[in-house]
């Protein structure tokens, strides 16, 4: 990618530091606010680039791509999670104190929040981690940020060798392109966000099954060709949005004429190259040294938000309220045991699992399945 992108803060910030690590020559447009970064996309100017959600913050609602998403402003082109390492720097020397005010970008507080309640630190909000950084330069009585380790230079040092993030930290991150920006070529993987009621005691109606049931439907070749949610969020008191990728089934044709009556409703916004699902697996994989074999229903739940996953299924939902998401996360589990039933071509590692779980699920669904908490393995 040699295209100029719009990014919150400058070549530093996590977000500048995310998009780099995977397109080393990228230009930079530096914003300071996030919304700043949306209207360059709004506006049809270019490419922007925005965290979405946060293993520990939930959605980055400040960003607003969801948002964009549903009003059809702008359209995803890319998607992917990163690990964000927040260090904390100061002064050569500097000894951490209690009651220290430590500046950092807003969603930080919640990010470092064991670390913050452990060394009882004041929070000092900022708009970036680069707007942190300043503030630490030119304020006499602030001595310590959380930024990252780039930030260090003859100035500023780290204070401390451990990472001031809560464990399993990460964020998702969108590249978004103008709506109607035709994708590139080698995208085949479409993305659907679709919109329904908020379950009732977090429990499909009718209708909603019949969705699902569309969705599952579909003919494919091999289980991992099936469509698959990758986030749910709460769009307000009672509806929410949920975002399908999948190789085989796109946009409208997510509904079908059984369901296209019904309060549901879906629209295309956008494409990838890569799979969402995988690219999440090898993130716990590689930095954080998860061991998908240990267990086959994993969860993590942050302050405002969780993910629910099945690592042999290829299954990765994030979300809010920890309810709602094990509904959907369940209901989709239970969709490929049915594809499995129906003799689908599974993987030799998929095969295990059914071989593993499928009497559990004939005689009691998924009711009795329980999901570890990644924290406790």
């Amino acid at each position: 990618m040699n295209e100029t992108v719009a990014v919150l803060g400058n070549e530093s910030s996590m977000s500048s530091l995310a998009l780099l690590d995977k397109y080393p020559n990228v230009k930079l447009e530096s914003c300071d606010e996030l919304i700043e970064v949306l209207d360059y996309v709004r506006s049809g100017i270019g490419t922007g680039f925005l965290p979405f959600w946060n293993s520990h913050v939930g959605e980055v609602t400040h960003s607003k791509v969801i948002d964009s998403l549903d009003d059809e402003s702008s359209q995803i082109v890319e998607m992917w999670p990163g690990r964000i390492v927040f260090s904390c720097i100061g002064d050569l020397g500097y000894k951490l104190k209690e009651s220290d005010s430590v500046a950092s970008v807003h969603v930080a507080k919640i990010q470092c929040s064991e670390f913050i309640a452990q060394h009882n630190l004041d929070f000092d909000k900022c708009p970036s981690t680069t707007k942190a950084v300043e503030k630490l330069n030119n304020n006499p009585d602030l001595h310590i940020a959380f930024c990252a380790k780039e930030n260090v230079n003859n100035a500023l040092h780290s204070l401390l060798e451990e990472d001031a993030s809560n464990p399993f930290n990460f964020t998702s991150f969108a590249l978004l392109v103008p709506t109607g920006k035709t994708p590139p070529s080698e995208h085949k993987i479409s993305l659907s966000l679709v919109e329904m009621p908020l379950f009732t005691d977090n429990t499909l109606d009718e209708n909603q099954h019949k969705f699902f049931d569309t969705v599952f439907d579909v003919e494919t070749n091999h289980l991992n060709d099936v469509a698959k949610p990758t986030f749910v969020r709460s769009k307000n008191s009672d509806r929410i949005n949920i975002i399908f990728e999948s190789d085989t089934v796109a946009g409208q044709d997510i509904i079908s004429d059984e369901t296209d009556d019904i309060e549901i409703s879906t629209k295309e916004v956008g494409t990838l190259k890569n799979a969402y699902g995988p690219l999440t697996n090898k993130l716990l994989s590689q930095s954080f040294g998860l061991n998908s074999d240990t267990h086959d229903f994993l969860k993590h739940q942050g302050k405002n938000t969780c993910l629910f996953f099945c690592p042999p299924l290829g299954i990765y939902i994030h979300g809010f309220e920890p309810e709602i998401v094990e509904t959907v996360t369940k209901t989709v589990i239970a969709k490929h045991f049915e594809k499995f039933a129906r003799g689908i071509d599974v993987t030799d590692e998929q095969q295990c699992f059914f071989d593993k779980h499928y009497e559990s699920f004939q005689s009691q669904s998924m009711r009795e399945f329980r999901f570890l908490d990644i924290r406790n393995l």
